[in-house]
């Protein structure tokens, strides 16, 4: 299914509303335009490279969590040329099959920036579904000509949502991005010169 465009993962919807519960006064559309354009991600506790500062890091959009839907935004970021800090929890991709369909509308987007075939090289197209109850086959969807005629994709692709996130950051990591993973999100403030989030990185240290 096409994540959409608000950019959070299923893992910090939790964390978004609770943030939305924080931030009484802001409505659901405001959070989205303060929790995504304009963060000011900085470091708090300054992290020395050898005898050199890290200076702190400005950026237009901070992404929480790495799985389909903030590597896909991240992706149509690169496309757009908008800067962007991806951040998350876990290790890596996962290697998981999880959710495992993905719609012809996603695909459609994918082949604006060539990602479409890639993506069909690593699934199957789906060719129905068998309900079953008892043991016993009660009802058959047939799915082989699903959007026949609107769409180039007329088909529900199976493919491993572990495959899926794979060749998103592949295609980050090609255009010189990459995830900051084990980070985690804690919490925004709000001033007239901006919007300052703090994350926790893998040292357990809150930068801000």
């Amino acid at each position: 299914v096409w994540p959409g465009w608000m950019g959070i993962g299923a893992g910090a919807s939790l964390q978004a509303r609770r943030l939305r519960s924080r931030h009484k006064r802001c409505s659901p559309l405001s959070f989205l335009w303060l929790k995504f354009h304009h963060i000011v991600a900085s470091d708090a506790k300054y992290r020395h490279e050898g005898d050199q500062v890290q200076s702190p890091v400005k950026t237009d959009v901070l992404i929480v969590g790495a799985g389909p839907t903030g590597l896909a935004l991240a992706v149509q970021l690169i496309r757009y040329g908008t800067d962007f800090v991806i951040v998350e929890k876990r290790e890596g991709t996962t290697p998981y099959s999880k959710a495992i369909g993905v719609q012809a509308r996603t695909l459609e987007i994918y082949q604006q920036i060539d990602l479409a075939d890639a993506l069909i090289d690593s699934g199957l197209p789906a060719k129905g579904v068998r309900l079953l109850e008892g043991g016993e086959q009660r009802a058959e969807v047939p799915l082989a000509n699903l959007g026949q005629g609107k769409s180039p994709y007329p088909f529900l692709l199976i493919v491993e949502q572990g495959k899926h996130e794979a060749l998103l950051y592949e295609f980050i990591k090609s255009h010189g991005k990459n995830v900051r993973w084990q980070t985690t999100f804690k919490d925004f403030s709000q001033d007239d010169a901006g919007i300052t989030g703090t994350l926790i990185n893998p040292d357990g240290e809150e930068q801000t």
